[in-house]
């Protein structure tokens, strides 16, 4: 059975918790949910603080309707899968933490419901992670925790699961009280490997050049992105990938800088972050796409550092994941081509 401790995040990047321990902040009142985090790339510690008076918890109790100290554990895995993806801020010995009030922990413990196609890419990639640490047929389990983080019911789990079943990427060991189980087969090993996700759900599916000359503000960026994605099509290795990577993501941050200041931004950000703190204050685009920009961050920061040791299912995904934001952020400039105040 492949190693339970690592996880998917939403964007689409793996990483290892592993719980180290609970203590109280020397300095706030505030309980500190320590964890290890690795990935394929570094290895790291940090912290989510909750506010340890009485006032948080039963408040959050009465709102979720179930004990809060039951639920503070995985409400803190939550909460690092959801924002490790992101610059987090540090303390004053240099430490990341993520810090959770009471809507924070609402809506980690309770976020927006995730699409089926998103349900299908998410699922085919955490297979795929589990797989590529085990054996084939190592019936694999997909955990609670993963209902939670895509704001999505068992049911809904159980539904796209079933339709990829159908369409060859697995076969489903159970389903019950226990959790979903599944053993991959090979079309999924050879599709995630080839186009970062189930083909029909991916970029590849469709025609993507078309998608992108739907949105006039894309148009000078066209002939770089053609390229590229000509490029990504053919890619059969990690320098090619490692290459495509680093000639479109600057063209994502390009049109990123561009949309914000379709809808007024007057600051001129220098990277990608300040950007998307940009968007997330103006509420342009949702949970999903702030996701999906802040594992574009991440991942160039650990191909900058680690480039050689990144698997070369990372840098595919990574690849499709900055095909996917382009028309997606098309789609939010202002529809008459003017300013937002």
């Amino acid at each position: 059975m492949a190693d339970s401790s690592w996880h998917l995040t939403p964007s689409g990047s793996t990483v290892a918790l592993t719980t180290l321990h609970v203590d109280r902040h020397p300095h706030r009142q505030m309980n500190r949910h320590w964890f290890q985090i690795t990935t394929s790339a570094s290895s790291s510690t940090l912290y989510v603080g909750f506010d340890s008076s009485p006032t948080l918890g039963t408040a959050l109790s009465q709102q979720l309707g179930m004990s809060f100290s039951e639920i503070a554990p995985q409400l803190a895995q939550l909460a690092v899968l959801r924002q490790v993806d992101q610059q987090l801020p540090t303390d004053r010995d240099g430490v990341p933490f993520v810090e959770l009030g009471f809507d924070d922990a609402i809506a980690a413990w309770n976020p927006p419901k995730s699409p089926d196609r998103d349900v299908r890419r998410f699922l085919a990639r955490r297979v795929y992670d589990f797989y590529s640490r085990g054996l084939l047929n190592d019936p694999i389990v997909i955990p609670h925790l993963d209902l939670r983080l895509l704001g999505i019911t068992f049911t809904d789990l159980l539904r796209n699961a079933q339709l990829l079943a159908a369409e060859g990427y697995w076969h489903i060991a159970s389903s019950g009280s226990a959790g979903l189980s599944l053993i991959p087969q090979a079309r999924l090993v050879r599709e995630v490997e080839r186009y970062g996700a189930p083909k029909e759900d991916a970029v590849a599916s469709r025609d993507y050049i078309a998608a992108v000359r739907a949105y006039s503000q894309l148009s000078e960026h066209l002939s770089t992105i053609q390229l590229e994605y000509d490029r990504y099509s053919v890619a059969a290795t990690d320098t090619e990938l490692s290459s495509v990577f680093k000639a479109i993501a600057p063209v994502v941050e390009a049109v990123s800088k561009g949309l914000v200041a379709a809808h007024g931004s007057k600051q001129s950000h220098s990277t990608l972050g300040p950007v998307i703190a940009d968007l997330r204050a103006r509420q342009i685009g949702a949970v999903s796409l702030w996701s999906q920009l802040d594992h574009i961050v991440k991942f160039g920061r650990d191909l900058a550092q680690h480039g050689a040791a990144l698997p070369g299912s990372v840098l595919r995904i990574a690849c499709e994941t900055c095909f996917e934001l382009l028309p997606q952020l098309g789609s939010l400039f202002p529809l008459s081509g003017t300013a937002v105040a």
